[in-house]
């Protein structure tokens, strides 16, 4: 397969069942004659080195697909439906892939032994991080922000309120007794 080194495509997950991935059939017919049995494929910009041995399947059109250990794969990087993931072949049979989420963020994983105590290990002995994950305690901070801000409010109104009413009150039961 030389000659494909740095070739690049992207998919979406679009099938519920993450039991294999199609590839672009332009992909496919540039390997007519050289077709894989298995390919590698490793996360980009992880550091990580773990390879994930996935086996090729060609359906009787043509059409290639990712098929046993794929499944794998796609459940340890908690791969859904509508994911972005972009593919560079690095010759060799191996596959560069990059993962986009539902919110168009660059999805980043972690070896257990580099994640930081309070994260949680899954069976695979990956942990995601997302590039947003500053955004989300920034987001909590607003929210717990917001709320303080907001139950002030409320009780600066509701005291404000309470005094109008009982000075109101008290001036009209002053009139009404005199």
């Amino acid at each position: 397969m030389a000659g494909l080194e740095g070739f690049e495509f992207f998919e979406i997950v679009i099938e519920k069942s993450c039991s294999r991935q199609r590839l672009p059939d332009k992909f496919a017919k540039m390997l007519v004659g050289r077709e894989p049995h298995k390919v590698k494929l490793l996360e980009a910009g992880s550091g990580l080195h773990r390879l994930w041995d996935v086996l090729v399947v060609f359906d009787g059109e043509g059409h290639m697909y990712l098929g046993p250990g794929w499944e794998h794969f796609a459940r340890a990087h908690e791969l859904q439906l509508g994911y972005f993931l972009v593919f560079r072949y690095d010759g060799d049979a191996t596959f560069t892939v990059k993962m986009f989420d539902n919110t168009m963020c660059r999805m980043y994983y972690q070896q257990d032994d580099d994640a930081t105590a309070g994260m949680t290990r899954s069976k695979e002995g990956m942990t995601r991080t997302r590039v947003g994950k500053k955004r989300s305690r920034a987001g909590m901070t607003t929210l717990l922000w917001w709320w303080l801000t907001t139950t002030l409010l409320w009780w600066w109104l509701t005291t404000t309120l309470l005094w109008w009413w009982l000075t109101t009150t008290s001036r009209l039961l002053c009139l009404t007794l005199t």
